[in-house]
């Protein structure tokens, strides 16, 4: 059995911050054009060196998530239509139509309600009560509540404690909306 053991490794400090921020794009805390506090900030409110930080940024800038840009800052990505986007290229190689793609959002939500009901913490209800409430606001102000509903939608999927599922719903949302 000892052969079929990997050895533990403590998670380095650049990968939990890279975790963190990570997070706050995927629930949407994190809006697409949003700026991301300057490195100092970010040491100073996580309690860590600038350089672990900034190791953390630029996996996210390498990964999509967020950009540089001069002399401005860091932002969090607006991602381009399809760009990247493996659904864009499954339905552009299967020729899917919109209603295909819609028809396994259904399926992928329906599993992400169950599991997110199951799996939910204190916090995550928090975010979907809140996601809620901004939802109702936008459609009071005669908005249709997109930004609102796709945080919503991706809080359920944050719920789930499934990166995958995060990752396919994420993918969704950039091709759909």
């Amino acid at each position: 059995m000892n052969g079929l053991l990997k050895q533990v490794k403590p998670k380095r400090i650049s990968d939990q911050i890279f975790d963190q921020l990570q997070e706050l794009i995927s629930r949407g805390e994190l809006k697409p054009g949003e700026q991301v506090m300057p490195e100092r900030e970010l040491s100073e409110a996580m309690n860590v060196s600038r350089t672990s930080v900034r190791n953390a940024i630029s996996k996210l800038v390498a990964l999509g998530f967020l950009e540089h840009r001069q002399g401005q800052g860091t932002f969090v990505r607006v991602p381009s239509s399809g760009e990247n986007n493996p659904l864009a290229s499954a339905m552009n190689i299967h020729e899917a139509t919109l209603e295909d793609i819609l028809e396994v959002r259904l399926g992928l939500e329906c599993n992400a309600a169950a599991l997110a009901a199951q799996r939910a913490t204190d916090e995550d209800i928090r975010f979907l009560e809140k996601s809620m409430e901004e939802m109702k606001s936008e459609y009071k102000a005669g908005s249709h509540g997109t930004e609102a509903d796709v945080s919503f939608h991706m809080a359920i999927a944050y719920a789930t404690k499934n990166q995958v599922q995060v990752s396919i719903m994420r993918n969704f949302y950039d091709l759909l909306f």
